[in-house]
C-alpha cells in the first residue's frame, strides 16, 4: 500500500495566478517555481478561466482589483462551473480589509492572505491547500469506484 505521503504527493501541481501588477507576477512566479509547481500567470481573471475551462489547475492564487473583471467576480464565476467548483482559490491581495476578506470567503475563497505576504508561510498554506485538494480527489475517486463495486453486486 502507498504511503500517506506518495498519495498527496503535490510535485507538479498546476498553480494559476492571476495578477495585474508586472513585479508581482515575477516575485510569485521565482517563488512558487522552487517548489517546482507548473505555473500559469495571467493580468486579468477572465483570461485565468479562459485557460482553467481548458485545462483546470490544482489550486489557483488571486488578487482583488485587476480590470476587467475583479477577483470577487472571477472566483464566484470559477465556482459556479461545474467541473471548476472544486478547485481552492486562495486570495492574495493588498485590501486587509474586514469587508474585503469577508467578501473573498462568501465569495468561495478557501484562504486570504494579504500583501506584503511572508514567503514561507504563502508557500506552506499553497501546500496545505493543495494536499486538501489532492485527500479529496483520491475520497471522490474511492467513492466512485465504491459505487461502481456496489452496482456489480
Amino acid at each position: 500500500m502507498q504511503n500517506i505521503e506518495g498519495i498527496l504527493d503535490i510535485d507538479k501541481a498546476g498553480v494559476f495566478i492571476a495578477e495585474d501588477d508586472a513585479i508581482s507576477r515575477q516575485i510569485l512566479e521565482k517563488y512558487l517555481k522552487k517548489e517546482s509547481f507548473t505555473i500559469k500567470i495571467f493580468s486579468c481573471g477572465s483570461d485565468l478561466i479562459a485557460a482553467a475551462q481548458k485545462e483546470p489547475p490544482d489550486l489557483i492564487l488571486l488578487d482583488i482589483k485587476m480590470p476587467y473583471m475583479d477577483g470577487f467576480a472571477t472566483c464566484r464565476t470559477l465556482k459556479n462551473e461545474l467541473h471548476l467548483a472544486h478547485i481552492p482559490v486562495i486570495f492574495l491581495t493588498a485590501d486587509n480589509s474586514d469587508e474585503a476578506r469577508e467578501k473573498g470567503f462568501i465569495n468561495g475563497g478557501v484562504d486570504y492572505i494579504t500583501k506584503p505576504y511572508n514567503q514561507r508561510e504563502l508557500v506552506m498554506r499553497i501546500h496545505t491547500h493543495l494536499r486538501l485538494k489532492k485527500a479529496m480527489d483520491k475520497l471522490t475517486e474511492y467513492n466512485k469506484w465504491l459505487e461502481e463495486q456496489l452496482g456489480r453486486q
